[in-house]
């Protein structure tokens, strides 16, 4: 019963907020959603710690993957995934300053 959501829901609710987002003014969802935003984080960490306890999800990975020798899921090359994830996080660091300096309503 737990962590049964398929992806298309998660989809539809994602589209859904989405749009919730685009058509409420900044006054009405950035203001309350600055302050209120640590609560929130704080209310999740909790839920999850609390779910993770109570389903007990299995968790196995293994002691070594395919990335250790530079052969990836898609290709081989030791350049291939984190060149492109060291560029991906540089830009979302960028934009993630940006959007957090704060909007004035």
């Amino acid at each position: 019963p737990f962590f049964t959501l398929h992806g298309t829901t998660l989809t539809w609710v994602l589209v859904i907020y989405g749009f919730v987002a685009s058509v409420l003014p900044v006054w009405l969802l950035l203001a309350p959603r600055d302050y209120l935003s640590t609560f929130m984080k704080i209310g999740v960490i909790i839920g999850l710690a609390i779910g993770i306890v109570f389903a007990m999800p299995e968790m196995k990975m293994p002691a070594v993957s395919r990335f250790i020798d530079g052969s990836g899921p898609v290709f081989a090359g030791a350049l291939f995934p984190f060149l492109f994830i060291t560029i991906a996080c540089g830009a979302i660091s960028g934009f993630h300053a940006l959007v957090s300096s704060g909007t004035t309503p």
